[in-house]
């Protein structure tokens, strides 16, 4: 017997302006304060429910980690703020172009 599949990718929410509007921009005040209580209910990196990612908190725990020693240690910029992204292939949104960033080591 046939069946069909139905599925949609979760960047078609994460990204899209009817939820997030300029889904693109780096807004995170975004995030905060009411309005982005409202919006925890649409952003679903690891898919929700009964379903959700398994390791979806160790990977948090993780970035918080990575990102925190990171930002302790270097000053970060864009090479090119005008790097845009773009959906070349189907599941990871990439810039249509290189996205470089420049580092600085602080030093105390």
């Amino acid at each position: 017997m046939p069946y069909l599949v139905i599925g949609f990718h979760l960047d078609d929410i994460n990204r899209n302006p009817k939820f997030f509007p300029e889904p693109n921009d780096f807004i995170p005040e975004r995030w905060s304060g009411e309005e982005g209580k409202k919006l925890q209910r649409w952003f679903v990196p690891f898919s929700k429910g009964s379903r959700r990612c398994i390791g979806m908190d160790f990977a948090f725990v993780e970035m918080k980690l990575a990102v925190a020693a990171i930002i302790s240690r270097f000053e970060i910029w864009l090479d090119n703020p005008n790097v845009t992204l773009n959906s070349r292939e189907m599941f990871v949104k990439i810039p249509e172009d290189d996205l470089r960033i420049r580092l600085r080591a602080i030093t105390v």
